[in-house]
C-alpha cells in the first residue's frame, strides 16, 4: 500500500505542527504530533507485521525517553530534521531515500536512548554506592557491565556467572 496524495498533505500538515510546537516549546504537542506523524507513516506500510512492529517499537522508545533529555542533548532539533527530510521523500515518492532516512532516524533515536539508559545507569550505581559505602556493611562494589541494545540478551551462562555475586545485609 502506497500512501496517497491525500495521507502526503496530511503528513506535511502534521510536520509542520511539530515543527511550531518544537519552536514555541510546547513539549506535548510536539509529542503529540510526533506519534501522529511516527502512525500515519507505519499505517502505510505494506505488511500488517511491520506495521504493528514500528507501532510497538515506537511505543517503547515513547515510554523510556522524556523531552528534557531531548532538550539537553539537541534531540528535538535533530528529529525535526530528520522528519523534515523523510516527509519530502516520501512526497516526491523516493521510497529508497526514504527508507535510508527512516532507518538512520530509528538509529539515531536508539543510540539516543541508548545514553540516556547509560546516564541513568552511572546515576543508580552512584546513589548505591553511596548507600552501601555510608552503611559500612560492603567493602567492594562491582562495576555495571556496558549496555548495548544491539546486543543479544545474556546468555545463561553469564547468569549463572552472576548469580550469588550481592548478598544483602543480615
Amino acid at each position: 500500500r502506497y500512501m496517497s496524495e491525500e495521507d502526503k498533505e496530511q503528513l506535511k500538515g502534521i510536520a509542520n505542527r511539530l515543527e511550531k510546537s518544537y519552536l514555541t516549546g510546547n513539549d506535548s504537542t510536539f509529542m503529540e504530533m510526533d506519534q501522529e506523524l511516527h502512525f500515519l507513516i507505519y499505517d502505510n506500510l505494506k505488511t500488517t507485521v511491520l506495521r504493528d512492529m514500528a507501532k510497538q517499537l515506537y511505543i517503547i522508545s515513547k515510554r523510556n525517553s522524556d523531552t528534557a533529555y531531548h532538550h539537553i542533548n539537541g534531540r528535538n532539533s535533530e528529529v525535526i530534521q530528520e522528519h523534515n527530510e523523510l516527509v519530502r521523500a516520501i512526497c516526491n515518492g523516493d521510497a529508497e531515500q526514504a527508507e535510508r532516512i527512516g532507518s538512520n532516524h530509528h538509529l539515531n533515536t536508539i543510540s539516543n536512548l541508548q545514553k540516556k539508559f547509560e546516564m541513568l545507569k552511572k546515576e543508580i550505581f552512584q546513589t548505591v554506592s553511596k548507600i552501601i559505602s555510608s552503611s559500612g556493611r560492603v567493602r567492594e562494589t562491582k562495576r555495571l557491565p556496558d549496555w548495548n541494545p544491539q546486543e543479544e540478551f545474556t546468555s545463561d551462562e553469564e547468569n549463572s556467572n552472576a548469580q550469588g555475586r550481592y548478598t544483602p545485609p543480615p
